[in-house]
């Protein structure tokens, strides 16, 4: 759908919203395309929004947010299943929720580990116990301050300070400028079309997006036509083909600052590259956690989802060099070695969403 018809004026309570986004994004050091000012947020219900509030109470805002979107929308495209499924917010509160061991430096700290995670993981047969014994050595990508305390030197040692320094800031950053994108969407989305509107309404909200937007138009497209989709397994089909298109904009949105925070000027690759970072990272949800370098289990995958249908989700799997049929034990191929590299993300992540769609209860383990 191109963008062409006119768009209705803002409602009161909404005008400024432009001028409001303009002087935050101007606060902001690793700053990414500025988010879509046609889906305003109402001027009570900005301050979260500030950029200059502090990161880590802002963090655990957006982890509410998201997750409430999530659980929202979950009852409006699913009103009688009661079947955990996720989408992209719940998938999302996750993300922010790990990005929050970053932002309130917990990640930076010997004793903070993700070992338990991995440890749930394994009872739920998503680890083996060598891959756990394995991957229980490197705790996380903090473990690089034992090699700065093993012979490099005052000077790595004040490099490598400056760098987890500037992981924070990326961190709370770019965790912002995502939020503010998805979360006025994602309301807008649910105060139209889980709620009584007009047809003219619901159809004017599309025309909002803009050109280079048009892959987070077609998601929420496909998550208005899961709505009328009465079949279950298309149902879920949608479902996923939106949540899949949501975070592939939103990865090809982040990739400058993802680069930046996996390949630093400050740290030298020999040391702590990519590869290395991406080894010791996982996906972290409820009480288990997922290995980014080792292609995922199938322990929960759904019925309805082992064979997909969808052309568009078939066309996204195959051009992944992913199989849209049963995928066995292991979806292979979709380990991603250099969480830097955007087509390795992809690979990862749209099996992952697969996998955890539906019938996975962790993913409603949140606490807020």
């Amino acid at each position: 759908m191109q963008a062409q018809a006119q768009v209705r004026p803002q409602a009161p309570e909404a005008i400024g919203y432009p001028v409001f986004l303009k002087n935050q994004w101007s606060k902001l050091e690793f700053k990414l395309a500025p988010p879509n000012d046609l889906f305003p947020l109402v001027s009570d219900d900005r301050s979260w929004l500030n950029a200059g509030a502090d990161p880590v109470q802002r963090n655990q805002e957006i982890n509410r947010r998201y997750f409430q979107l999530g659980v929202d929308l979950n009852h409006c495209m699913n009103p009688n299943d009661d079947r955990p499924i996720g989408n992209w917010y719940i998938f999302a509160t996750w993300a922010s929720v790990s990005a929050g061991d970053v932002i309130n430096g917990n990640k930076f700290d010997p004793k903070f580990s993700y070992l338990s995670s991995y440890t749930r993981a394994y009872q739920h047969g998503r680890m083996s116990a060598e891959e756990l014994t394995v991957d229980s050595r490197f705790d996380e990508a903090i473990q690089f301050a034992n090699f700065a305390v093993n012979g490099l030197g005052l000077k790595q040692w004040s490099r490598i300070q400056a760098y987890t320094n500037e992981q924070v800031k990326i961190f709370a950053e770019t965790n912002y400028q995502i939020a503010a994108e998805m979360i006025p969407v994602g309301q807008e989305f649910l105060n139209l079309f889980c709620s009584p509107s007009s047809a003219d309404a619901k159809e004017q909200f599309f025309y909002r997006f803009n050109p280079d937007e048009e892959l987070l138009q077609k998601a929420f497209q496909h998550y208005a036509e899961a709505l009328a989709e009465k079949n279950t397994k298309l149902r879920y089909e949608k479902i996923l083909l939106a949540s899949i298109e949501q975070v592939f904009y939103e990865q090809a949105r982040v990739q400058k600052n993802l680069e930046r925070s996996l390949i630093s000027p400050l740290i030298p690759n020999q040391i702590l590259g990519p590869k290395t970072l991406t080894k010791t990272a996982g996906f972290y949800f409820g009480q288990q956690g997922v290995k980014l370098h080792r292609d995922l289990k199938v322990v929960t995958l759904a019925p309805e989802l082992k064979k997909i249908e969808n052309p568009d989700l078939v066309a996204i799997f195959h051009s992944l060099g992913l199989t849209a049929n049963n995928p066995g034990r292991f979806y292979r191929g979709s380990a991603c070695k250099n969480w830097a590299d955007l087509a390795c993300r992809k690979q990862f992540l749209a099996p992952l969403f697969r996998e955890l769609l539906v019938d996975e209860p962790d993913l409603y383990e949140f606490s807020k």
